[in-house]
């Protein structure tokens, strides 16, 4: 799954280069298969110090400067900047150097350049002292750009985009490829992923301010929930007064950078806080429900659904459909119908923000052959708390990118409520198992770090379970947690004791469905 690090930085100042924080991740158990960077790469550009900067013989507006490049000796580089002077420390490309500069005939335009040796008036030339507008950084050519000589990152050699790294200016972003494995639902969204990087870090955690919808106003939309199994929790609000358009460019480049196209400003805010919060949503044009109303329900025999991909979709008997007063408008989870969706003379939308039955949605995914964002989060199981906040959030953002105003009302139909989950970890257990003592302030700071509260004292602390982490249930789940934030990297190597292992018989079910298996191959 790709997650983007300047997103992730939104909700944790952790002073952490990409590639640190990659590190991090991966030895808390989040592997990260690679960081590729976007916008620049200043490749072949590095920290310079100008030793010695003299007239050029041959030419007035010229000088012939000495450059350190921090290995071997120094390079001659003729340089016509009024600015350049002994001491200075400065952005040098290099030999071999590729380079995208502004057009000085044509404005408005570039031309590709290679930095080479060459002879300026007769003076060897051994690469280019740089300005903003050559690095496309700035738009300023008045002189070369002046780096400060303020730490490590500013000594001769330093390839120029750690210089910049170290200071926040670098531009562009870095994506991290994180291999999320099925245990680790809270992981699929940026502010999941941002809560790991502050425990780690021990900086604080910052979520986005929403302003949440009073919830003792009915909504205008009539929801009836008839799977209650299928469907624990449909909640839904209105937006109106929306104009339809292309998305800001803050809101098409995060979401360019974890590899979402761009399709509208509505439809881009409800994958732009999929991808923020884990919570998948989907927007229905309010003038195009029948009813207007939505039922949750399965299909029954025949019925079909065009999806947003304009396939016409045979409907398996039993899969858990919303449904408006003339019949399916999505499959639940998964994808939402071409008859509802949000075009370009849409004005009003509803907000679904709901928790669908992990099996029922795989099951679906899976005979449909239709595998997608939502289903992806939701085979893997949601914050059965968060879906108001998450459709308000949706709400907040549509009023800043497209206009719209949050409609009084609030549908939120709670078939089965989340319960509090707690279990018991013992010190001495934590120990046994990592080889390790951990103590009690330790861990419980590491997992009040990623919300586990805990209680009482000594060897056995209650812990309270958050919602967003439905993979958690028994004690050895908990001793995971401290174990990853510890590190597990630090964990020590223990040889293991050989322990005699008696077979025991398999059970005539797996044996069955291992020769039906075995046979239908």
């Amino acid at each position: 799954m790709l997650l983007s690090f300047d997103w992730i930085s939104d909700y944790v100042d952790h002073s952490r280069t990409a590639d640190e924080i990659a590190h991090l991740l991966t030895m808390s158990g989040l592997e990260v298969e690679n960081v590729e960077r976007t916008g620049p790469t200043f490749e072949g550009v590095v920290v310079g110090r100008v030793l010695d900067a003299q007239p050029h013989p041959g030419a007035d507006r010229l000088r012939v400067c000495l450059i350190d490049l921090g290995a071997g000796d120094p390079v001659q580089i003729v340089c016509g900047a009024p600015n350049v002077a002994t001491g200075q420390t400065v952005p040098v490309a290099t030999v071999g150097t590729a380079l995208t500069l502004p057009s000085r005939e044509t404005p408005g335009e570039t031309v590709e350049i290679t930095i080479k040796k060459s002879k300026i008036r007769g003076e060897t030339s051994e690469g280019m002292i740089c300005a903003e507008d050559e690095l496309g950084i700035g738009a300023s050519h008045d002189g070369i750009l002046v780096l400060y000589a303020d730490g490590p990152t500013s000594a001769p050699g330093t390839p120029f985009a750690d210089y910049l790294d170290a200071r926040g200016q670098r531009g562009g972003d870095a994506v991290l490829d994180v291999n999320v494995t099925p245990n680790r639902p809270d992981a699929t969204s940026h502010i999941g992923v941002a809560r790991d990087v502050a425990a780690l870090t021990g900086r604080p955690l910052r979520l986005p301010d929403v302003e949440m919808p009073d919830a003792s106003v009915p909504l205008g939309v009539r929801v009836t929930v008839e799977d209650a199994e299928g469907c624990p929790r449909y909640a839904a609000l209105v937006v109106e007064g929306l104009t339809v358009g292309p998305s800001p460019a803050w809101l098409v480049a995060r979401l360019a950078a974890v590899g979402v196209r761009s399709v509208s400003n509505v439809v881009d805010v409800t994958n732009y806080v999929l991808h923020e919060t884990g919570q998948p949503l989907h927007a229905f044009d309010l003038d195009r429900l029948a009813g207007p109303e939505i039922v949750v329900r399965r299909s029954g025999a025949g019925e079909t659904l065009e999806t947003l991909d304009g396939a016409r979709r045979d409907l398996p008997e039993g899969t858990l459909l919303i449904c408006d007063a003339s019949g399916p408008v999505a499959v639940a989870g998964v994808m939402g119908g071409a008859s509802t969706e949000v075009t370009a003379s849409t004005t009003r939308v509803l907000i679904e923000s709901a928790v669908f039955d992990a099996p029922s949605v795989r099951r679906a995914s899976k005979r449909l052959g239709l595998s997608t964002d939502a289903s992806y989060r939701f085979e893997r199981g949601v914050d059965e708390t968060a879906q108001l906040r998450a459709a308000a959030r949706a709400a907040a953002l549509l009023a800043e990118v497209a206009g719209g105003t949050l409609a009084p009302g609030v549908a939120d139909v709670v078939s089965r409520p989340a319960t509090p989950r707690t279990t018991t970890l013992r010190l001495s257990r934590v120990e046994r198992l990592l080889g390790v003592a951990v103590a009690e302030d330790e861990a419980r700071r590491l997992l009040a770090a990623i919300g586990f509260e805990t209680a009482g004292n000594g060897d056995s602390l209650t812990v309270s379970i958050p919602p967003w982490r439905p993979d958690v249930a028994r004690e050895v789940d908990v001793v995971e947690e401290v174990a990853r934030l510890v590190g597990l990297d630090r964990l020590p190597a223990v040889a293991s004791v050989p322990v005699a292992l008696a077979p025991t018989p398999e059970p005539p079910l797996f044996s069955l469905l291992d020769r039906a298996r075995r046979r239908l191959v």
